[in-house]
């Protein structure tokens, strides 16, 4: 009689990596910049990453108001995205749209001001079916960031002696990639996966 169990681990392996995919709804995701500080003065390329679309519609369309404080802001060689400028604000229309389930990642070649200081980019993502804006920003240093329901990405400039911290990028895939939960899911269901299959080839060679 043949053991159950290569179908309870295919089962098992398939549930974790559903449950695994779910944990990664959007409500927690956000629009953020990399590296969010940079040196006053310092020529620099930004990244700003959205985590989704909007449910699960895909993104058209990118609207970043820029800060009087920058100067000009150009985006890095792209086929992905259409870029316009509107005054102040820079339209970044996507050639196709973008999946909700993947980031999207644009960079901006940018110089810091000499002033120190914050600098919000609010950010309105538009999607074939509604919009998200991005551009609620914190008015006192009392106003956590992390409290705002739809908080504007911001760029800290520091003194240019300041040692700034740094988020490494993965560059394997400039402009959309796997959110790094949901890829996370798929690396661990594919794991389960090859234990099951292994599983049931050992079983079959016993015999």
């Amino acid at each position: 009689m043949s053991s159950p169990r290569p179908a309870l681990l295919l089962v098992g392996a398939l549930a974790a990596l559903a449950a695994l995919a779910a944990g990664t709804a959007p409500a927690g995701a956000h629009v953020s910049v990399t590296p969010d500080e940079l040196r006053a003065g310092e020529q620099a390329v930004v990244t700003l990453q959205v985590d989704h679309g909007c449910g699960d519609s895909p993104t058209t369309r990118l609207e970043v108001r820029l800060p009087d404080a920058l100067g000009d802001v150009d985006t890095g060689p792209t086929r992905d995205w259409r870029v316009e400028r509107r005054g102040r604000v820079l339209v970044l229309t996507a050639a196709t749209p973008v999946p909700s389930d993947l980031t999207v990642g644009v960079d901006l070649v940018l110089r810091a001001p000499d002033e120190p200081g914050d600098l919000a980019l609010p950010t309105v993502q538009t999607c074939e079916s509604g919009e998200e804006a991005w551009t609620q920003v914190a008015v006192e240093e009392t106003d956590a960031a992390a409290e705002l329901e739809r908080p504007a990405p911001v760029v800290r400039v520091v003194g240019a002696g300041t040692t700034v911290s740094v988020d490494l990028v993965d560059e394997e895939s400039p402009w959309q990639r796997l959110s790094g939960p949901l890829a996370a899911a798929v690396g661990v269901g594919l794991v389960l996966l090859v234990g099951a299959l292994r599983f049931r080839v050992r079983r079959g060679t016993e015999r």
